[in-house]
């Protein structure tokens, strides 16, 4: 690997990160807390059997580190953590396609 692709990685990680707090922030705002923010992340670090050193050379940042990134920011902005609802009908029908309707 040449140091042009690893600013790359390294600037994509960044990109991931932006998104998670990004996302975070939208959770907070849509539902007025963030319960269940880091699920999706612990569940994949849970069943990763690759091991860490393999997200080195990676886009996407470590679950874990993801994980600490967003626990970090629910501290830090003072997010609520309340239990999680379940959504009013599938996610399928409350994501759109490009070209298509729900």
């Amino acid at each position: 690997m040449n140091s042009l692709q690893n600013v790359e990685m390294k600037f994509s990680q960044r990109q991931e990160q932006a998104a998670d707090l990004w996302a975070l922030d939208l959770l907070n705002k849509t539902y007025g807390h963030v319960g269940g923010a880091t699920d999706f992340f612990e569940h994949m670090s849970k069943n990763d059997k690759r091991g860490r050193i393999r997200y080195y050379f990676a886009t996407h940042p470590h679950p874990e580190n993801r994980i600490r990134v967003l626990r970090k920011n629910i501290l830090k902005k003072a997010y609520l953590e309340k239990e999680k609802t379940a959504l009013d009908r599938p996610l399928s029908k409350l994501v759109t396609t490009p070209g298509r309707t729900n």
